[in-house]
């Protein structure tokens, strides 16, 4: 409900790309975030051709990268979440090799 009411209306107002910035709130998840970053990327692309507004190609996404400099979830010198939530990004950059995120 939430993507209905915030995001759909917006794409249909010639949005010309997306910039996510994750938040820190599932940080104890990267598997989880690894699903729903790709997931995304195509829900919302789908729902912009759906929509006949691909007149340009598939929808751009680009990602903040979570800093590397700070690791609020580290104990006892490990590394804590914010490697794996890095890849987990990294890793939805490649949903669609023909048009990638960036």
């Amino acid at each position: 409900r939430l993507f209905r009411r915030t995001v759909e209306p917006v794409l249909g107002l010639g949005l010309r790309g997306a910039l996510w910035y994750q938040g820190e709130s599932n940080m104890d998840d990267p598997s989880g975030l690894a699903c729903l970053l790709p997931a995304m990327i195509q829900g919302w692309r789908a729902t912009r051709t759906r929509a006949a507004l691909d007149t340009q190609g598939p929808l751009p996404f680009l990602f903040v990268e979570i800093a590397g400099d700070v690791n609020p979830g580290q104990v006892d010198g490990g590394p804590g979440p914010f490697p794996a939530l890095r890849e987990a990004q990294r890793a939805a950059l490649q949903v669609d090799p023909a048009h990638p995120a960036r």
